[in-house]
């Protein structure tokens, strides 16, 4: 199983998104964490329909300009029976 994990120091350029989905599209991982995403739950679950079609994810959202993290996988390999993620300041 191939799993990528990568800080991303935020994910509101367009050309990280392309990045990232040439990274998802070469490498065919099962599983991707993103770290420092900077961006809402909302904002990532947008995205990785973008970059990977037929994905799941689970996110948690940013404080403010720092944090947030993100997994996003594939359902056909990874099943997530059970997550449980908090924000510790």
């Amino acid at each position: 199983m191939k799993l990528i994990s990568w800080n991303v120091r935020g994910l509101n350029s367009p050309s990280k998104h392309k990045m990232i989905k040439n990274l998802i599209m070469q490498e065919k991982p099962a599983i991707v964490f993103l770290q420092e995403t900077k961006s809402s739950s909302t904002a990532i679950d947008r995205l990785s329909n973008k970059i990977w079609v037929g994905s799941s994810s689970i996110s948690v959202d940013a404080s403010g300009a720092s944090g947030g993290l993100s997994i996003i996988w594939n359902p056909q390999i990874v099943s997530l029976d059970n997550f449980h993620a908090t924000l510790h300041l």
